[in-house]
């Protein structure tokens, strides 16, 4: 399975072959492949994984892109029933984290009654919130999370350019517009609507795309707003966890998706007695 070793990087291959008499093994062979997983990331040094499905055709899901630094743009807590832990992680793995709605709402100590007056779908995943994380560094770290990102000639952002600590939504034309305007770097990446999208602006000229998982070349003299989508909730009708590569050196970004266990995440929805809108919406990417 290890392909190259070049000082301290590793290249793995792995191929999974589901054709023919292969199979009724190919749930064995993931099961390996997990366990593989989990050895290597006990192993000093980088590696870089290229993932082969091969059945009558084949796919590529993985294929040996680096990530040297993450980000995340989106809400950390709100939704779902395990706010600590997602803390906990983001702070571990994240080189930076932008404060989203749903976290402005914890800066100010809401009580069980501010939660009860929030939307259904958002007041009791607060109190989960309130309860797991508490007068915790955790929490401290969360209140201090800054709206804005700026480096690079990037902008990274949970709602908009524009009133970005009123998280404003970017849905139309109007909305992309004002942002444009409002816009200082060359590049966006925001999130905030859980749904993938690439606005662009060149001259006075405003498109927007949505996007496949196809490599896409960012032109000179075009601005972009990039919507990153959703890890943990989707909502432009495809369930699987939804985030973006950026390579600032091509100028290129690539949109990946990646397909989870949601009938486990959904049991914790159900075990930590949230509205069942939020579980169900999993599985419906809505």
């Amino acid at each position: 399975m290890p392909g190259t070793m070049n000082k301290n990087l590793t290249e793995i291959a792995f191929i999974l072959d589901r054709s023919g008499s292969m199979a009724p093994v190919t749930e064995a062979a993931i099961t390996g492949f997990n366990v593989f997983l989990r050895d290597q990331q006990k192993t000093e040094g980088q590696a870089r994984l290229t993932l082969v499905l091969f059945d009558n055709e084949y796919l590529v899901p993985l294929d040996c892109i680096p990530v040297q630094e993450a980000v995340s743009l989106d809400t950390i807590v709100g939704y779902g029933p395990e706010p600590g832990e997602c803390v906990r992680i983001a702070r571990k793995k994240f080189l930076g984290c932008v404060v989203g709605n749903h976290e402005a709402m914890l800066r100010y100590s809401p009580s069980n009654k501010d939660c009860d007056e929030q939307w259904e779908s958002v007041g009791q995943a607060l109190k989960i919130a309130m309860k797991q994380l508490g007068d915790s560094e955790d929490m401290a770290w969360l209140r201090r999370l800054p709206v804005v990102i700026e480096e690079d000639g990037m902008m990274l952002v949970h709602s908009s350019p524009y009133r970005p600590g009123s998280f404003t939504y970017i849905h139309n034309y109007e909305d992309a517009k004002a942002s444009f305007q409002c816009q200082g770097a060359e590049l966006v990446f925001y999130g905030h609507t859980h749904v993938p999208a690439v606005w662009k602006m060149r001259g006075k000229r405003i498109q927007c795309s949505s996007p496949g998982e196809d490599l896409i070349r960012l032109k000179p003299g075009t601005r972009y707003m990039i919507n990153v989508g959703s890890v943990g909730q989707p909502r432009d009708d495809d369930p699987r966890a939804c985030y973006v590569i950026y390579d600032p050196e091509k100028k290129v970004i690539r949109f990946r998706r990646i397909p989870y266990d949601i009938k486990t995440a959904q049991d914790r929805f159900y075990a930590a007695c949230l509205p069942s809108r939020n579980s169900l919406r999993l599985a419906q990417g809505q």
